[in-house]
């Protein structure tokens, strides 16, 4: 066999363990609910490690809905597992980026940055991560109602 054949055969071989060690290499610890009490429609953007979030395609949230996105995490420990998520208004004037990831299989959320929506979540086994204005999350005691 020549150098040609067993690279590809390497190769293919990569392929196939990469593609189903991503899909067989995560089990499921819970789920998020995301909850839009912001005045106008939010589009929510996947930005990394978007395998652990279920669904996981960008999505637009409008207000008063809501979503439950299920939060998977890698059987090998070690393995990075906070997916970023971009929050933002349709015109991009407001803008929000958190992370939902997991900590010894309990969903832990970060907030990282914030221009004009406000969030906050609950610290339960399935955490509500709720987006308001700034005005109703300081009438609400810091807190989005």
């Amino acid at each position: 066999m020549n150098i040609k054949a067993v690279s590809k055969i390497l190769l293919f071989g990569l392929l196939i363990y990469s593609s189903s060690a991503s899909a067989v290499g995560l089990k499921s610890i819970g789920n998020v609910y995301l909850v839009n009490h912001f005045s106008t429609n939010l589009q929510f953007l996947f930005r990394q490690n978007k395998q652990y979030i279920t669904p996981n395609n960008d999505f637009v949230l409008a207000p008063n809905a809501s979503i439950t996105l299920q939060v998977s995490a890698p059987s090998l420990l070690g393995e990075h597992t906070e997916s970023y998520i971009h929050v933002a208004t349709s015109n991009s004037k407001y803008f929000d980026f958190f992370g939902i990831r997991t900590e010894n299989n309990l969903i832990a959320i970060s907030g990282y940055l914030s221009s004009g929506i406000a969030f906050s979540w609950t610290h339960t086994s399935e955490p509500v991560i709720t987006f308001c204005t700034h005005k109703a999350y300081i009438k609400n005691n810091n807190a989005c109602p």
